[in-house]
């Protein structure tokens, strides 16, 4: 490649054959055309790697790295090591993205000279999924805006994402994410808010998180699913450190992980090879009752109070209403 494109866009590959071509059709459809596509091949077993060769013969702008795999942090991390651009964004192998987003984020970062923007996402099956279009808002907020919205202190919902953002180059300058580690992105953009000056959000939806009934998010409670304890963890000992002021609310997200946990292990079930749930059920339990005060006490929604509440009494209880409800639906 001879130029330096003005974005680099990231994508891990693996075990992806049925969507890749979507994915990557929708980044090639970009409005904005100076960017480049590296493709991370995090070592597939699959036909994944032959079609990136394919696709980097047909556009210049891709780029192809082979690795061995080593996890969605690794292959992310290879990808910003290799990157060229002003700016950079990352989008999962597996969704995709309208054909303005990264002309909307990248007016949004310049306009208003903030560190790193974001756009809204929506939860979709099929590629013909249409959004209800809304008057844009945009909201300019400064670190301690950002710290409140990390942490959920006024809004429920999650912006902790990756892949609805893009940053400057001189913001993941000395960030990385963890790897080895699932729910990689928290840790990620907590270290991001802790360097940015500023930060820009639209209401607009431009991401398509696909609804994959095989993701690791919705499958059985699995093992390293308490990886999010440890993070959390983390989050609450670097707030202490780096700002003191938000460790009340680092340390109810901690507290919430637990609860979260136990709430996945009733809606998805939990997987056969997790020999030791029982045993690690009891500490989660355990610790979920410890914090009950204090969560029922934090600002979310009614409905998870409720689901906080029904599982402290009785996690046999929750699961068999849950799946009464389903039963009533049907």
């Amino acid at each position: 490649m001879s130029y330096m494109p003005i974005i680099s866009i990231i994508v891990p590959v693996y075990k992806v054959e049925k969507y890749l071509n979507r994915c990557i059709n929708s980044i090639l459809k970009q409005t904005f055309t100076d960017f480049e596509l590296i493709l991370v091949d995090d070592g597939s077993p699959d036909n994944c790697p032959q079609m990136c060769d394919e696709w980097r013969e047909r556009d210049e702008r891709i780029r192809v790295i082979h690795k061995n795999n080593g996890g969605l942090s690794s292959a992310r991390n290879c990808g910003i090591e290799a990157s060229k651009g002003m700016f950079i964004g990352f989008v999962d192998s597996d969704d995709w993205i309208a054909p303005d987003m990264y002309e909307h984020l990248y007016r949004l970062i310049t306009d208003t000279g903030s560190d790193f923007s974001g756009i809204e996402m929506m939860i979709a099956s099929e590629e013909d999924s249409k959004p209800k279009e809304k008057e844009i808002a945009i909201r300019i907020l400064d670190s301690p805006n950002m710290y409140e919205l990390f942490f959920r202190k006024k809004d429920f919902n999650i912006h902790y994402f990756a892949w609805d953002k893009l940053y400057t180059r001189e913001l993941l300058e000395k960030v990385r994410f963890w790897e080895g580690m699932l729910f990689e992105d928290i840790y990620f953009n907590f270290q991001i808010i802790s360097k940015a000056k500023k930060a820009v959000y639209s209401n607009q939806i431009k991401y398509f998180w696909f609804f994959n009934s095989g993701s690791i998010t919705r499958k059985g409670v699995v093992k390293r699913d308490l990886e999010a304890i440890a993070i959390w963890d983390q989050i609450v000992n670097d707030t202490k450190r780096i700002c003191p002021q938000y460790e009340y609310y680092a340390r109810m997200n901690f507290e919430r992980s637990y609860m979260g946990i136990l709430g996945k292990s009733i809606k998805f079930g939990v997987s056969d090879q997790y020999v030791e749930w029982n045993r690690d059920r009891t500490y989660l339990l355990s610790e979920t009752r410890k914090f009950y005060i204090d969560l029922i006490k934090w600002k979310m929604p009614l409905s998870r109070k409720i689901l906080l509440t029904s599982i402290c009494i009785s996690p046999e209880l929750t699961q068999k209403l849950y799946d009464w409800g389903k039963c009533i639906k049907k």
